[in-house]
């Protein structure tokens, strides 16, 4: 049986829908209220829903919406603290809805099902909201469903809720007079990269204070047992490698490796001068660029699958901004397979597209009297 994931609408912030369908919106609303045990309430913040749709008619739906503020085992599995929770919690979607219709039997389709959304995700929020989530959650009622088909879907399972949810708005007296009318429920996750915890806790970007230059730092002076950003005592320290990874970065985009050298990085918690070396190679920034590039790509390429293009229907590709000036970006770009296979005009600056951008606009505005 072929299943298609049919995307039809977007958040409750009132901006455009994907696909403006009043009755997909309402079949989908429809057949969660009627068929799934939880029954319809609508999903908050940044979402996605589908109508699953297969050779053999409709068969499901499911939903994702925003994550769960605070979820103890959760939490402590990707590491995060508070501040780093506030700032990324957009980057976790909860599986609010999953609804297999009662009369659809075939072995092994929810696990496909999941599988085949936990792909498409990533690209729909990217181009619907602007960015692409790193990490999937849900919740499974244990003494209802056995959760085999996350299981087979290869999520993980990091251990149960700590007690009822914010949406249980029942006081405290009457739980424990009448127990708790949101029972215990499994937390479920399912990584979409490789390395979702470490952007989850600000770990993969060149900013936020550089922190994949921590380690290293930490390598070479074990005595810095403490050399955290989140410690204040190494903010001068931190602000240094930032400026250094920066450079580092312009640096390896016309030689194959920058050093970074600080005679002097901070003081040791004996007071000691701390020095720090280290040679950041065109191939460290390649794969710290990676994800992004990846996800930049992907942008275009939906872009061009909604206005009906392909490839070979653009001439030239202009490249803006001084990281474009890079050869992996620019050789990625020229690949057909792993990129666009566009041509690339290279007969203006991207550090000046901007400028001359703004320039031509402003010569076809008329200057009021």
């Amino acid at each position: 049986m072929y299943c298609f994931l049919w995307i039809f609408c977007g958040d409750t912030s009132g901006s455009v829908p994907f696909f403006e369908n009043k009755a997909d919106s309402l079949l989908w609303n429809a057949l969660i209220d009627r068929y799934h045990y939880l029954g319809y309430s609508p999903l908050s913040g940044a979402q996605i829903r589908h109508l699953i749709d297969s050779d053999r008619g409709l068969i499901g739906a499911i939903g994702f919406g925003a994550a769960a503020c605070t979820l103890k085992a959760r939490d402590r599995w990707i590491g995060w603290d508070r501040q780093q929770r506030e700032r990324r919690r957009e980057w976790v979607v909860n599986n609010r809805r999953f609804l297999i219709l009662p009369w659809v039997r075939v072995k092994n389709l929810a696990s496909h099902l999941l599988a085949k959304a936990a792909r498409q995700i990533p690209i729909d929020f990217q181009v619907r909201y602007g960015y692409a989530p790193v990490l999937l959650e849900t919740f499974v009622e244990q003494d209802r469903f056995s959760d085999g088909c996350y299981r087979a879907a290869n999520w993980i399972n990091v251990g149960p809720t700590a007690g009822p949810g914010r949406n249980d708005r029942t006081s405290k007296r009457t739980r424990n007079q009448h127990g708790a009318p949101l029972p215990i429920k499994q937390i479920w996750l399912y990584p979409l990269r490789r390395d979702a915890r470490r952007i989850l806790c600000g770990e993969s970007s060149f900013r936020g204070e550089a922190a994949w230059l921590v380690p290293a730092v930490r390598k070479e002076n074990p005595s810095l047992k403490e050399f955290k950003r989140s410690n204040p005592a190494w903010s001068g320290a931190m602000a240094k490698l930032k400026k250094a990874a920066e450079e580092g970065k312009i640096a390896v985009s016309r030689a194959d490796a920058a050093p970074i050298y600080y005679e002097m990085l901070c003081l040791d918690e004996k007071g000691n001068p701390v020095a720090f070396e280290y040679e950041l190679t065109r191939h460290d920034v390649e794969r710290l660029a990676e994800p992004f590039i990846e996800s930049s790509i992907n942008l275009c390429k939906q872009a061009l699958f909604e206005k009906r293009l392909k490839s070979t229907h653009m001439q030239k590709l202009l490249l803006v901004g001084g990281t474009s000036q890079t050869p992996y970006l620019q050789e990625r770009l020229l690949d057909s397979k792993k990129g666009l296979g566009i041509a690339l005009d290279s007969r203006i600056d991207p550090l000046t597209v901007f400028a001359r951008g703004a320039a031509v606009f402003a010569g076809t505005q008329r200057i009021p009297n």
